[in-house]
């Protein structure tokens, strides 16, 4: 595998090149095939990352170890030269969501500032570009998958499936993406986002008429790092770029 630092100018964009998203705090990092034709409406992936890969340098969060999904794709014969990716980075000791995992404290009435920022950056990218508007896929890792819920629960038909890595989202708010292509994925010994928040979500929307477009995974004996083995599974990728957007779900 190769070391995506020194791939980074094939394809990949720094934020803080364009004078007009200069005005969003929050930096990101967009990729493009080397081969782009802006004639061409490409399908996106929007990648949240966790806590461990926040920061203000705009890089950490597509390089790390965690983050194994970004080379799969981006060094990929196929997936390179066919998908888009964006990928903010929250600043550090910064969530994503207001979420406390001890106290079981889940608060999603209002977004807050950074999700609310990274939205003005999807919402800006797709303003001024072609894309699939039936293939936008969400990719969240811990912290990334709490916002992956969050962000379906709050808009649940702007996303064609979501792949969540060792997260939930809120049961009360459940209903509100039971019709989504949900892929979920969690350690059953993970001491720090518990597996039981995972296995409560998906029968929960199991309950609410929830069919194979919502699937669970189990990792037996492993906690919370499984992230490159998600990762670097091809039949989970596969799977995420063959949904669709779900017509008024």
């Amino acid at each position: 595998m190769k070391n995506i630092l020194e791939n980074l100018n094939e394809g990949w964009n720094d934020m803080r090149q364009y004078a007009d998203t200069a005005h969003i705090d929050l930096p990101y990092q967009l990729y493009k095939p080397k081969n782009f034709d802006a004639n061409r409406k490409y399908p996106v992936l929007l990648y949240m990352h966790g806590m461990g890969s926040c920061g203000e340098d705009n890089l950490k969060h597509i390089t790390v170890a965690t983050a194994s999904i970004i080379p799969h794709l981006t060094e990929s014969e196929y997936y390179s030269e066919n998908v888009i990716i964006i990928a903010p980075q929250a600043p550090s000791r910064v969530q994503w969501v207001d979420w406390n995992v001890k106290e079981q404290h889940f608060n999603s009435d209002d977004i807050t500032e950074k999700l609310a920022l990274a939205f003005e950056i999807f919402d800006h990218c797709f303003a001024n570009m072609l894309y699939d508007e039936d293939r936008v896929y969400l990719w969240g890792n811990s912290m990334g998958a709490f916002a992956s819920f969050d962000m379906m629960q709050r808009y649940p038909d702007r996303f064609a499936g979501a792949v969540a890595v060792a997260g939930f989202g809120k049961i009360e708010l459940a209903h509100k993406i039971s019709k989504n292509n949900v892929w979920i994925h969690h350690g059953d010994v993970d001491t720090l986002v518990p597996y039981s928040f995972s296995d409560e979500l998906y029968n929960e929307l199991k309950r609410l008429g929830a069919g194979d477009n919502v699937r669970l995974t189990v990792y037996p004996g492993q906690g919370h790092s499984i992230f490159a083995d998600v990762g670097n599974n091809e039949d989970v990728v596969k799977w995420l770029f063959s949904q669709k957007k779900v017509k008024n779900v």
